[in-house]
């Protein structure tokens, strides 16, 4: 492996702090939160630290297929103000993450896939909730199922909820007028598609491998727009 190489994956390994200079305070709330999560002590030393007079903050949490296991104390990370990206993909990392996490407002991409997550994402909220900031969230691959309420995220870029056990449609997908990218596969939904069709910024648009009812291409989104479309294994009529 070429050195370089080496320095990428030294490096998305261990960037769990972008500043110049590190917090010890934030780092405390970190390893709080992952007290309970087997493998996060191996990552725990590279946390440098120094003693600057000014404040810095976290900004990012990036352990990808680290080979993490257990539950994450979730309320720590609520005091971590300015985080702004957390990857914790390809783990073994489980239970339910909280509904007012996702409406942090620093927070603009998380990727919390290929883990074993379950419960509610979201629970319908009132129409008077703070809107999240965040732009891509990739939850697929977990066992999350309930109820979603999308109203609150009109900054999504990019939405994958693929392989998880939905079985019912997110309600809210007339307010993500800035979506171009929507992976809906392996759901188990079972419902109208026609809650999507309001969605003319979509690109990426897969809803395979479910059991999807409705008219094509009447109930969808404009197609002339979409570079990507699969909506195989589904019950759709032309």
């Amino acid at each position: 492996m070429k050195p370089f190489c080496r320095f990428l994956i030294l490096v998305s390994l261990f960037s769990l702090v972008e500043s110049s200079c590190n917090s010890s305070e934030e780092h405390d709330l970190v390893s709080k939160a992952f007290k309970s999560v087997s493998g996060f002590n191996a990552f725990s030393s590279s946390f440098p630290t120094n003693n600057c007079s000014q404040t810095h903050i976290i900004t990012s949490i990036v352990l990808p297929s680290q080979n993490l296991s257990g539950t994450i104390s979730w309320n720590y990370l609520r005091n971590i103000s300015n985080l702004q990206i957390l990857d914790l993909s390809g783990n073994f990392l489980q239970g339910h993450v909280p509904s007012w996490f996702w409406s942090s407002s620093s927070l603009l991409a998380i990727n919390l896939s290929r883990n074993r997550f379950g419960g509610s994402i979201l629970q319908p909220t009132s129409e008077n909730t703070s809107f999240s900031s965040i732009q891509s969230l990739n939850l697929s691959y977990n066992r999350f199922t309930n109820s979603i309420q999308l109203s609150g995220f009109k900054n999504l870029k990019i939405l994958d909820l693929s392989h998880n056990n939905l079985v019912t449609l997110p309600s809210g997908f007339q307010n993500l007028t800035k979506l171009p990218h929507l992976d809906l596969s392996s759901c188990n939904l079972q419902t109208n598609i026609k809650a999507i069709s309001s969605l003319d910024s979509l690109h990426h648009l897969d809803l395979s491998n479910n059991n999807f009812t409705g008219n094509f291409p009447s109930d969808f989104p404009p197609l002339t727009t979409l570079k990507f479309l699969n909506i195989s294994f589904n019950n759709f009529t032309s």
